[in-house]
């Protein structure tokens, strides 16, 4: 997902258009072939595609209106604000110091 957008065009809950779904059916199997330490999602949406994150693995959502309807297993974090906002004040280097792997 790319600022609340899917690549392929909008997401819906749960991943209903077609892009959408193509999208959540592959985002379980990469995690757990890449195993990374640290997911970020710009555009959490529903939290469709967040809830397939699996510990260890922590999860940093954001979106300035997040309506999460999954349930979330891993450690999560989301930031209710713009993406702008969040890496003007959290840069990714300072979020992420230490972190090894990460999508």
């Amino acid at each position: 997902m790319l600022n609340g957008k899917c690549f392929a065009g909008p997401c819906r809950l749960g991943g209903s258009t077609h892009a959408g779904r193509i999208l959540l059916r592959l985002a379980r199997p990469i995690l757990h072939l890449l195993s990374p330490e640290t997911v970020i999602e710009i555009g959490v949406a529903d939290g469709a595609s967040l809830a397939r994150v699996r510990p260890p693995t922590l999860a940093i959502g954001v979106d300035p209106k997040p309506t999460v309807f999954f349930p979330l297993t891993a450690e999560t974090h989301i930031f209710p604000e713009t993406s702008d906002a969040f890496f003007a004040r959290r840069g990714p280097d300072s979020l992420l110091a230490g972190a090894g792997r990460w999508v």
